[in-house]
């Protein structure tokens, strides 16, 4: 019961915290495969297969909020990178920073679920990027 009672407050951060983040990747900075030339900006950002709101309800859907998270009352942002390759697969996921290891790894375990995604594009070519996914874990107040 207590996972149903927090499920709203995370979807709704999800949700709050994905808008913030996409805004920012479709007018942002893509680095390229580290092996190949740096590229700064592409032509058409990655895209999760349906979109922002289809992520977003992707990651509601999934995401559960560890129950040793919840007695520990630990919350906040789990920021992942990961890239995109060139055929849209999701590769090399990590944390930048993170509240606590096993809200790390929830938030990386749902990426991991993630279908393909639609690849960024340079020139009409498909290109690797990496990409920043900031997820927050908030529990409701006592």
């Amino acid at each position: 019961m207590k996972n149903l009672i927090n499920f709203p407050i995370l979807v709704l951060i999800v949700c709050l915290v994905g808008i913030f983040s996409v805004q920012n990747v479709t007018a942002g900075t893509f680095s390229q495969n580290p092996t190949e030339s740096k590229l700064e900006m592409v032509d058409k950002a990655p895209e999760y297969p349906g979109g922002q709101m289809a992520m977003y309800k992707f990651l509601a859907d999934n995401m559960v909020y560890p129950k040793e998270a919840q007695e520990a009352r630990l919350q906040g942002r789990v920021l992942l990178s990961f890239q995109v390759d060139t055929d849209g697969n999701i590769k090399d996921i990590s944390a930048v920073s993170s509240p606590g290891k096993v809200l790390t790894d929830e938030a990386i375990r749902v990426v991991k679920l993630m279908p393909k995604w639609i690849p960024a594009q340079n020139k009409g070519k498909n290109v690797a990027v990496n990409f920043t996914l900031p997820i927050s874990f908030k529990l409701p107040k006592k």
